[in-house]
């Protein structure tokens, strides 16, 4: 048997190569034929401009929304968009307006964020419980621990909590992770506390969360892609325009402004951080473009709108009532000396205030009624005290004194002398103890700048 495999092995390679060949030709070209390639797209509605509205669509707009340059907590960052979600829907109440009519299509998912929201704790210092984000937080930014608490006690999810986590949200923007991760860092190595690993790798984003959708749900973002987009057709419809260049110029503005806040030794051109954002992105520069025509549409939609809006004159006439009338000001500040120039002076104050209390609080901003004595202070932190010394400097030159004009030959005899060796050697230790006849050589073999100060 195995004589005759050996003897006709060639042909039973070759028919099972075709045999191979035959196969994957018929079974590939019968599953393409029998099984069109589908992409999961679907018209999911209509827009007001009666163009087609398709879930690919509202997917990308989703996800180009659900990251910003001001919400940049978690490994993705866009800062294409300079915070849409933020400028138009919080601080215009277009996003209260927009829930209040369907709340109840986004109430499932924002459960599950108000859980683990509900549920989250915050990092505390397992060596000075006071060293905690809370404690930043009544440092910082005291409305936001107000609202916390608020949190804990919602009994259920509803719009009045949904209202509550945007205002956390809001708030939180104060505080972003890194900044936070700066302060507990800065100050466990003020107090000399034991290193926590966690200050290190350890995420400080509210709740855990990374994106918008992790706060309010897929859903409500996807209610903003869509308000975004039928706005944007009945923009179209208006005759509102925004070019391709106007769009792409917009882009590379966002990119410059986040491109001069970033810390890099080295910087780059905002053309190739552009390039390198879409490619985080997973977007290509038509598909960006696109995007944000929809935005700035929206945008200019409102814009106008709110411009041409009639406007009673009943407004200005009792504006022009006290329009003429003048009050003189006074402007009042501190001197410059007492005034906190940056975020590393108020640290540097807290610091001198912890040290001057006999107790220290960190709630309080107080100086003290009472100091520690200096003594204590001192000893504690030298650092902390000041001292002042008036010193009288008097200054000449070789010139000046003469000693220019000593010949070598004398100067040389002057200090071989025993007398003159002696007092040289209690001025300048280098030289030590030598023979009459080993001085010239001790002399020779000292150090330039000791030579000259010998001389």
């Amino acid at each position: 048997m195995i004589a005759f495999l050996r003897k006709y092995q060639r042909w039973f390679f070759v028919l099972t190569t075709i045999m191979v060949v035959a196969s994957f030709c018929f079974f590939g070209t019968y599953s393409t034929l029998q099984q069109k390639s589908e992409r999961r797209d679907k018209k999911v509605g209509v827009a007001l401009d009666q163009s087609a509205l398709y879930s690919s669509t509202i997917d990308r707009m989703s996800f180009f929304l659900s990251h910003d340059a001001l919400f940049s907590s978690g490994k993705t960052v866009n800062i294409l968009n300079d915070g849409v979600f933020y400028k138009d829907f919080v601080q215009t109440g277009l996003l209260d307006i927009l829930l209040a009519e369907y709340f109840p299509l986004v109430q499932k998912e924002f459960t599950s964020s108000w859980e683990k929201a509900k549920n989250a704790h915050f990092y505390t210092h397992p060596y000075a419980p006071n060293l905690s984000q809370k404690a930043i937080f009544s440092h910082f930014v005291p409305e936001m621990n107000t609202y916390l608490d608020t949190l804990q006690q919602s009994k259920k999810p509803d719009l009045k909590a949904f209202f509550l986590m945007k205002d956390i949200f809001q708030v939180g923007l104060k505080m972003p992770s890194e900044l936070m991760k700066r302060i507990l860092l800065y100050q466990q190595n003020q107090y000399r506390l034991p290193q926590d690993q966690k200050l290190y790798y350890e995420e400080f984003a509210l709740f855990g969360f990374q994106s918008l959708q992790d706060w309010f749900g897929q859903t409500c973002i996807d209610l903003m892609s869509e308000t975004i987009l039928n706005v944007a057709a009945l923009a179209r419809k208006s005759g509102v325009e925004v070019s391709y260049e106007e769009a792409l110029r917009d882009l590379v503005k966002n990119v410059h402004i986040a491109n001069q806040k970033e810390e890099k030794k080295e910087k780059i051109s905002d053309r190739d951080y552009f390039t390198y954002q879409l490619h985080v992105l997973g977007l290509d520069e038509k598909m960006a473009v696109s995007l944000w025509q929809n935005v700035l549409l929206f945008r200019k939609f409102f814009q106008e709108r709110t411009s041409s809006l009639f406007l009673d004159n009943f407004s200005y006439k009792d504006f022009s009532t006290y329009s003429m009338e003048k009050k003189e000001m006074f402007h009042y500040q501190l001197p410059e000396s007492l005034r906190f120039n940056s975020f590393d002076d108020l640290l540097a104050f807290e610091i001198y205030r912890k040290n001057i209390f006999p107790k220290y609080e960190m709630t309080s901003l107080d100086l003290p009624g009472t100091m520690v004595a200096l003594e204590d202070l001192e000893a504690k932190e030298p650092g902390c005290i000041q001292k002042w010394f008036e010193l009288e400097v008097k200054e000449t030159s070789l010139e000046a004194t003469g000693v220019s004009k000593i010949r070598e030959r004398d100067l040389w005899k002057w200090q071989l002398e025993d007398a003159n060796w002696d007092h040289l050697r209690s001025q300048f230790a280098e030289i030590g103890r030598s023979t009459t006849q080993d001085r010239f050589h001790v002399l020779e073999s000292i150090d330039k700048d000791l030579r000259r100060k010998v001389d």
